[in-house]
């Protein structure tokens, strides 16, 4: 397990690199290894071979979700100067609803249908493995949740972009 490139694992990641089948043997490893300090737990089903502090959080939120996600709307456009007020949760967008915390980080994934969703227009990887919306797709899924949303800087915003991205995506 040290040995592979990647330091965030599933538990069912670790069954397969032990293999072990039997869920109440993999339990007994995984708590063994968590004492040693050997693994971290770093939420439900998450470990690391690192501890949580050496993380960017958008990769926990993105990694914990363990699903095709993207951070936009709140967190792309704050982190752009689009709006000006911090949110207090890390905003993605994935098939479904959840919130979680994980050492005081507070993560949002906000459902979008998957016809949306999987329409990667205005969407990238970034250096993290994270993917990330740029500013003219955040703001074509916040208007998708809140037509009438605030944007503080819009005069910066290439609003000819954002009817592209619209109608490309099929928000329109």
């Amino acid at each position: 397990m040290l040995k592979q490139d990647r330091k965030l694992f599933h538990t069912a990641d670790l069954a397969v690199l032990f293999g072990v089948n039997s869920k109440n043997t993999l339990y007994k490893a995984l708590s063994r290894l968590v004492a040693k300090k050997s693994l971290y737990s770093i939420y439900k089903g998450m470990y690391s071979t690192s501890p949580i502090a050496d993380y960017n959080p958008q990769v926990l939120g993105a990694f914990a979700l363990n699903t095709y996600c993207y951070l936009s709307t709140e967190s792309t456009l704050f982190n752009n100067g689009i709006i000006n007020q911090p949110p207090s949760k890390l905003t993605f967008l994935s098939k479904f609803n959840k919130n979680i915390q994980i050492d005081g980080i507070s993560i949002v994934s906000r459902k979008l249908r998957n016809k949306f969703l999987y329409n990667t227009a205005g969407v990238t990887l970034n250096q993290d493995g994270v993917f990330i919306a740029s500013i003219e797709r955040a703001i074509c899924d916040m208007l998708y949740f809140s037509p009438n949303y605030y944007f503080d800087n819009s005069k910066s915003v290439d609003w000819g972009k954002v009817k592209e991205i619209k109608k490309e995506v099929g928000f329109v």
